[in-house]
């Protein structure tokens, strides 16, 4: 049997342009190395026990005995995955605390998307419709929306579809209800919109406007690369009518606003975030200013593989963001700053811990219903407008399903304690229950498959936030700035 020495903490060494790290699993906290104590720490996750290192590095084992009897280099695993709240305190949360509520407010769409989770290509998504949400059930959301944020001061309303401007009147009927309650409570709503943008015109972008809405407009890239995929049913691409009414929102949305108006960007793969970046060199009269998100496509069988220009780029666009680090911190093209630098900010602002934990959270899933909840087309309450498969947790005319709530995130945590609690990435993970439902059942194969791109994506997040933070670590206090949505 294995002492406890000999037992392998659980840590993580990583390395990256000359610079040791390691991160403590537990406590999430990170440390960089000298020469001496990465090798101490390599040879101990090799199965070195301290008291053989000591003898050759009395030191740096000494420093390291320290830290454990901090609480940190724990060799004991978690007991399992849990928010770190108890039940009782969860639903309090959810009855009073939902400071987001998203509508499906049509199934129509003009577009037909080759990679759309709606287009037919996932066996358990719907597909699209002529379905348009009634008036009734959009009230009664809008009423459990105010009722369930009681204790905040201001509550969000988003708009999703299909197509939400194809339900216009509709959806002016569901915000000037809103306005009115939030009035007559005495409480504020804020309103984002998710739209293709093809439909707006000078009338509706000024209504959004002086709603005050945030508006998120889907287009990936220039021409070449939007239409592709962005089409309408005849094969058509997009681009001109989105482009016409993104500069229709900017020309109508003064300065001081115009940062509620943001990009949503799917690509192929990462390296395609290169190509999309240059819809800046192509519209130049597009503010650098501008948010962009990049979101790497989650393709149906079938799609069709991009076409190119003629030469890909030679470097990857995470090593283009830290060539443009190393050539003037602060300056970065736009995507490049947004898609890293929110990354980065998310890291850097992750929670710290004193040492040994019980449990860690579950993985990057929110408590359902708290932060957000989705109103389908017919009144069903969902965990979020992302997130397709898993059992619905109530609906508008009943109320929000407690037991169903707590079933989800139970299943999630039991079936993924085996593969979480020894993973490195397990407290920076960003999976969720999006990864790991179909059809209305957890699939432990499909969270699998998403784990090894997410062990992936969080080792090269972890080198770059490490090596960053040693050669500009004037970046920390400019990440720890950023607000995390």
């Amino acid at each position: 049997m294995q002492s406890q020495d000999e037992i392998k903490p659980l840590i993580h060494h990583f390395e990256d342009g000359g610079h040791s790290f390691v991160l403590d699993i537990h406590t999430n906290r990170l440390f960089s190395l000298s020469s001496d104590e990465s090798k101490v720490i390599k040879a101990w996750l090799n199965n070195s026990s301290l008291h053989e290192l000591s003898e050759k590095y009395p030191d740096e084992v000494k420093q390291i005995t320290a830290m454990q009897d901090e609480g940190l280099f724990s060799n004991r695993p978690p007991e399992g995955p849990a928010f770190g709240l108890d039940w009782e305190r969860i639903f309090d949360q959810i009855k009073h605390e939902r400071s987001r509520t998203v509508f499906e407010l049509t199934q129509q769409c003009n577009l037909r998307c080759k990679y759309c989770t709606f287009g037919g290509g996932f066996t358990d998504h719907r597909t699209h419709s002529q379905t348009v949400m009634s008036e009734e059930t959009l009230k009664k959301a809008i009423d459990q929306a105010f009722l369930h944020g009681d204790r905040l001061e201001e509550i969000s309303i988003g708009f999703y579809g299909g197509e939400p401007l194809l339900a216009w009147k509709r959806f002016v009927t569901g915000v000037e209800y809103a306005r009115d309650q939030a009035r007559r409570l005495q409480q504020r709503v804020r309103f984002s919109l998710t739209t293709n943008a093809t439909l707006i015109d000078g009338r509706k972008a000024r209504f959004l406007r002086d709603a005050g809405f945030s508006v998120l407009v889907s287009i990936d890239g220039p021409r070449f690369l939007h239409d592709q995929y962005r089409v309408y049913p005849t094969g058509k691409g997009s681009y001109t009518k989105a482009m016409q009414g993104l500069k229709t929102l900017l020309d109508t949305y003064p300065l001081d606003m115009q940062g509620k108006i943001g990009l949503s960007m799917v690509i192929p793969s990462s390296d395609w975030a290169s190509y999309s970046e240059t819809l800046w060199q192509k519209e130049p009269w597009l503010p650098e200013t501008l948010r962009a998100q990049a979101t790497v496509v989650n393709a149906p069988d079938g799609l069709p593989n991009p076409i190119p220009p003629a030469k890909l780029d030679e470097i990857s666009f995470h090593d283009r963001w830290l060539q443009e680090l190393e050539t003037e911190v602060g300056r970065q093209s736009p995507l490049t700053g947004a898609v890293f630098n929110h990354t980065m900010a998310k890291f850097h602002q992750r929670p710290i811990f004193q040492g040994r934990r019980e449990s860690f959270f579950p993985n990057g899933c929110c408590i359902p219903a708290v932060r957000k909840v989705y109103v389908t087309v017919a009144g069903e309450y969902q965990i979020c407008e992302r997130v397709h498969g898993v059992p619905a947790i109530g609906t508008v005319h009943n109320g929000i399903d407690y037991s169903s709530i707590r079933r989800v995130v139970d299943e999630y945590a039991d079936a993924s304690l085996q593969d979480c609690k020894a993973c490195f990435a397990a407290s920076v993970c960003s999976l969720c229950f999006l990864h790991a439902y179909e059809s209305g059942r957890f699939s432990i194969e499909k969270k699998r498959s998403a784990c090894s791109r997410a062990r992936r994506s969080v080792e090269m997040n972890l080198k770059a936030y490490g090596l960053a933070s040693q050669v500009y670590p004037e970046k920390l206090d400019e990440w720890g700035s950023v607000e995390i949505k």
